[in-house]
């Protein structure tokens, strides 16, 4: 492995997601601006949320504070306070704590129980899923001063698999709203880590929450992580509290006598692997850490959760530390346990890891569930990592497996060295489609209502007359606010890197730039130098991507140009040395710096998608299916034009959804198609035989509005087409050079004297590479299996769909029927 000591920038400040007043037009506040509170020495603000809190007061009280800055503490205190005054001025407060996570519910439990040295003190509405829980047991629920219940059930969700939610439940809240009504009992809300429930806040379930109204005295709703979204439940609450609201918020700052070292680790491979080198010899690095305490693991999914529990590497955990603790949601799955060793899925939020000198490792979601959106745990994609990476509460080393990031997030006035630094060698921040502007969290509801309104103002007549339809069947269009309750955490996070579009890139740039409370980047993980020799590439390629993991399957659910993209990434993650022929030591090489090995992977990565091809009647030098071993091949670049022609001259059927800078690519290259017709008919004569004869490339001159587009074509070509950038394009720009690659993409020419001079004389034109076997480099297909790789033959195929006599689409068993159907093509 390979570290690379990383010294983050200082220049901004720890962002978060403020609440303001502005929040709330139509509210009341109880002072004129939010209150700012600052951690003390150790960096707590538990001591000063007790001097801000008026307990007596009615009203909605919102602390927005930093992870681990103690506001559980407080939390624990203001129960305190009311317990105390139920027992000394016979006050009749009951206490209910909602939180949407069993572990979070149960570590309220833990510490309730700690801090009043009562196991009787409370009651978990879990109780109530049991099959002996009746009615004949509420009285006894009642009773216990703590209520601690989810969101989920406090607003009547029933989950998934069901339509409504279980009777026992929705009766014991209806009795313990009608007791408390009786025996004029005031409710106390204190709701926890609201973002991750906000599903369940709908215009069906909502009037469950407005049953409480009549009895409560107070909310109070505390994060480490508001969302945009997470905005409008605080209005509902604070509609149950006599539109009264305080809001308290903590700045963060970092304790620097307590900070972790963070550490990125680049895992490059589409998927994980748990025999992977890299990852075993990862985890190996961290169990021998000197001084280390225990390892925790949070994985984005279960799955890989028991992968790695089963594998090597929980052997190595058990061996060093004793027992492994498997924490993940089903039947099998236990609870975070703080004197062992834990891996799973459950401990993203609601624990804490207090022993000093642990290790946690947090395993984001690979690139290929990045790319298709398979998050999981880490849906909620900044907060989530922010939750997550917070758990560590004491010094201790946290490592996060990731990909490499997509892109570099940029702020205003950035560091000149800013680019270059994250860069690190070879991610390929220089080129600006890779560099996105950095939106800080204030900016969102901006950004989400110009969305919203963009959409209500085309549609605004319409609204109107679906809104006056009959009662039974009228529609009402969503508010900003009902719209940013459903819609307005996904859409910011579907389209703002900033926000999580990129879950890598966010990480990077939040470590590169000092934006977590609990700790610090130390070091970039990743993998050892790469040693290439020529003449060997594609075997030990073969080597590195072995066919496990790139195959012909790979190309149903993955586009060429994706694949392309992971595997140059992947590669240039490491330091990668080339030796040549002739030469006694390896060179080290950089992207785009070589042409002959970037080539290699163009090759390589054709020989996984179409093997079959590989043989010597279809032209090849060697046969893969008798065991040869592949060779390097040297690609020509009037060869991969060809083929780009080809693709795009296919595409305008099909480039409805395609980017516009791939739609660039496309129009660059059926431009580039156009000027066959344009060297022959402006730039060529015919001799007696009427074969064209075209200028040497000495006396050939453009004319200037030729001369202009094709220098329009081809920076577009080396600005936005990674494939054309791997070959050398060095006075590509010129007139002659400009020539000689056209006639050379079209053209087989032979020098030819006539009377009237030098000439090339066109022996032949070059047709299209057919372009379904071959990769399509310049743009993403929406659909791969249409372009699936041509089966083995010397006639080329097609696929159709069969149709019914009726024109519909024919199906057996839920299938869509096809049939291969030869075509004649010579274009």
């Amino acid at each position: 492995m390979q570290n690379i000591p990383f010294e983050p920038f200082d220049d901004l400040e720890i962002n978060f997601k403020e609440i303001n007043h502005s929040d709330f037009e139509k509210y009341s506040f109880d002072a004129v601006e939010k209150t700012i509170i600052f951690p003390d020495e150790e960096g707590y603000i538990s001591e000063k949320l007790r001097e801000c809190v008026d307990l007596k007061i009615k009203d909605t009280t919102i602390i927005n504070a930093g992870v681990g800055q103690g506001k559980t503490k407080a939390i624990l205190d203001f129960i305190g306070w009311y317990l105390e005054e139920n027992r000394t001025h016979n006050e009749k407060y009951k206490i209910v704590i909602v939180t949407p996570f069993k572990s979070l519910n149960q570590e309220y439990i833990k510490k309730i129980v700690e801090s009043t040295n009562n196991k009787d003190i409370f009651f978990e509405y879990q109780v109530l899923s049991s099959i002996e829980s009746n009615e004949l047991d509420f009285e006894d629920y009642f009773n216990k001063s703590i209520q601690i219940i989810s969101i989920k059930g406090l607003l009547g969700n029933p989950g998934e698999k069901e339509f409504k939610q279980s009777d026992v439940k929705r009766s014991y809240f209806d009795y313990l709203i009608k007791k408390s009504e009786e025996k004029g009992e005031k409710i106390v809300f204190f709701f926890d880590e609201l973002h991750e429930s906000l599903d369940s806040f709908t215009v069906e379930l909502l009037p469950n929450l407005f049953k409480w109204k009549s009895i409560i005295h107070k909310i109070i709703v505390a994060s480490a992580t508001f969302s945009e979204s997470s905005k409008v439940p605080l209005k509902f609450f604070a509609e149950l509290t006599e539109k009264r609201i305080k809001i308290i918020e903590s700045q963060r700052i970092q304790n620097q006598n307590n900070l972790s070292d963070l550490f990125l680790c680049f895992y490059n491979r589409p998927t994980y692997d748990v025999s992977d080198s890299y990852l075993n010899e990862l985890f190996k690095h961290i169990i021998n850490i000197n001084g280390l305490t225990s390892v925790n693991i949070l994985c984005y999914t279960k799955e890989i959760a028991k992968q790695i529990f089963e594998s090597q590497i929980g052997n190595l955990i058990r061996s060093k530390f004793g027992n492994l603790n498997l924490c993940i949601e089903n039947p099998k799955g236990k609870l975070f346990d703080s004197k062992s060793c834990n891996i799973g899925t459950t401990f993203k939020t609601g624990i804490s890891i207090e022993r000093e000198n642990s290790g946690l490792v947090i395993l984001l979601p690979p690139s290929y569930s990045n790319d298709t959106n398979n998050l999981f745990v880490f849906s909620d994609r900044v907060n989530a990592i922010t939750q997550a990476i917070a758990r560590v509460r004491n010094k201790s080393k946290i490592f996060v497996v990731t990909p490499p990031p997509k892109k570099i997030l940029i702020s205003e006035n950035q560091n000149k060295n800013y680019i270059k630094k994250l860069s690190l060698g070879y991610l390929d921040f220089n080129i600006p489609e890779n560099q996105k502007k950095y939106h800080s969290p204030s900016e969102q509801d901006n950004l989400l209502n110009t969305f919203y309104q963009s959409i209500k103002d085309g549609i605004e007549k319409e609204i109107k007359e679906v809104s006056n339809l009959d009662d039974d069947i009228k529609g009402v269009f969503n508010s900003y606010d009902w719209y940013k309750l459903k819609e307005g955490d996904a859409y910011l996070r579907s389209k703002y890197y900033s926000y999580g579009k990129d879950l890598p890139t966010y990480v990077y740039w939040a470590a590169c730039n000092n934006q977590f409370v609990n700790c610090k980047l130390k070091a970039i993980i990743k993998k050892q130098p790469l040693s290439f020799t020529e003449g060997s590439i594609q075997q030990e390629l073969d080597i590195y991507f072995p066919n496990k993991d790139i195959n012909e399957k790979s190309f149903i659910d993955t586009s060429d140009k994706v694949l392309y993209g992971m595997l140059r990434n992947e590669l240039f993650s490491n330091n990668v040395y080339l030796k040549k022929i002739g030469q006694k030591e390896s060179k080290k090489i950089t992207p785009l710096r070589n042409a002959m090995f970037e080539q290699q992977i163009i090759h390589f990565l054709q020989r996984k998608k179409t093997p079959y091809f590989f043989e010597p009647e279809h032209g090849c030098s060697y046969s893969l299916s008798n065991g040869d071993k592949p060779k390097d091949v040297i690609i020509e670049k009037e060869k991969y034009i060809r083929i780009c022609i080809s693709q795009c001259e296919e595409v305008l059927e099909k480039s409805n959804n395609l980017p516009e800078k791939e739609m660039r690519i496309i129009s660059a290259y059926n431009d580039f198609f156009l000027f066959k017709s344009i060297l022959l008919n402006e730039y060529a004569i015919k001799n007696k035989k009427q074969v064209y004869l075209l200028p040497t490339d000495s006396n050939f001159e453009f004319k200037n509005i030729h001369s202009i587009k094709l220098k329009t074509i081809f920076t577009t070509l080396m600005k936005e087409d990674i494939g054309f950038r791997i070959f050398n394009t060095k006075d590509i720009l010129e007139n002659k050079s400009m020539f000689s690659l056209l006639r050379k993409v079209f053209f087989k020419t032979k020098l030819t004297t006539t009377n009237e001079g030098k000439f090339l004389k066109i022996e032949k034109e070059h047709s299209l590479e057919y372009f379904d076997h071959r990769l399509n480099l310049v743009y993403d297909v929406s659909e791969p299996f249409v372009y699936y790789p041509l089966p083995p033959s010397t006639e080329f195929f097609t696929i159709e769909l069969e149709e019914n006599e009726d024109g519909s689409i024919k199906q057996s068993n839920e299938l869509i029927n096809i049939k291969v159907v030869p075509i004649t093509q010579n274009r």
